[in-house]
């Protein structure tokens, strides 16, 4: 006999089919009362899936769907096709607003229903990862040092950092150069904020891209202000030693 009931089983199983096959061949062999009786359920219930089972075969275990074949109160088919007409007139408003606009009586839940039932994409933001992974994707197009993004962040905004910097002298701007592709990060320390310094680091960068033949002769950068440099356009800069820059850095993710 199974310990457990029936119904429990149903609602946990995986695979109702192969159960109530199981409980059909039972009944074949036994009876009726004797299978309800081993499966914990009511002869009616075996008695259903026996008479489906001769019917349509193993197929006919399976559920069947409690939809009404009609529904009177179901939105006429003319106004769905209104409703997704409104769709295609305001592309990049909910159901909401379309619902004001012009003025109808249908409740938004079902505006977006009749939209769903004919496969138009919702406004959805995309999930994090898909973004991340489309982004990956781009990034792959690029070369070593091809594209690069420079920043400049003034130090003295972080409050934990503040009180440090006042009291032992600590860099108060920070000026960083992250490559694209894979993430190798430069990062260049100053007491002020100046353009010099700002030419100044991207002149070291240069440099030390150029002394190891890592410097592409198409690469370009894109700064704070989305100003996008070539690096022959920093060729010219002199480097001198001399101005107050605390150095450079260099990090690899």
């Amino acid at each position: 006999m199974c310990p457990y009931q029936y119904y429990h089983v149903m609602r946990h199983t995986k695979d109702k089919k192969q159960w109530r096959y199981q409980m059909v061949q039972y009944a074949f062999s036994h009876g009726v009362k004797p299978a309800a009786r081993t499966f914990h359920t009511h002869p009616s219930v075996v008695r259903k899936w026996l008479l489906r089972f001769k019917t349509d075969g193993y197929s006919g275990l399976a559920d069947r769907s409690h939809r009404p074949l009609h529904s009177p109160r179901s939105t006429p088919q003319p106004v769905k096709d209104h409703i997704i007409a409104l769709k295609h007139k305001y592309k990049r408003i909910g159901a909401g607003q379309i619902r004001t606009l012009e003025n109808l009586t249908l409740a938004p839940k079902t505006m977006r229903k009749i939209w769903k039932e004919a496969k138009i994409p919702s406004r959805k933001r995309p999930k994090k990862h898909v973004t991340k992974n489309n982004l990956r994707a781009v990034k792959k197009l690029f070369n070593l040092f091809q594209f690069a993004m420079e920043d400049t962040k003034d130090l003295m905004d972080i409050p934990e950092y503040y009180l440090q910097a006042r009291i032992l002298g600590l860099p108060k701007v920070q000026y960083t150069y992250r490559e694209v592709s894979c993430g190798i990060l430069f990062l260049g320390f100053s007491e002020s904020i100046s353009l010099t310094y700002a030419q100044l680091f991207a002149a070291y960068i240069n440099h030390f891209l150029a002394k190891f033949k890592a410097l592409p002769e198409e690469s370009r950068r894109q700064t704070d202000n989305v100003l996008t440099l070539e690096s022959r356009h920093l060729n010219h800069l002199a480097m001198d030693t001399s101005l107050p820059f605390a150095g450079l850095l260099c990090r690899v993710n």
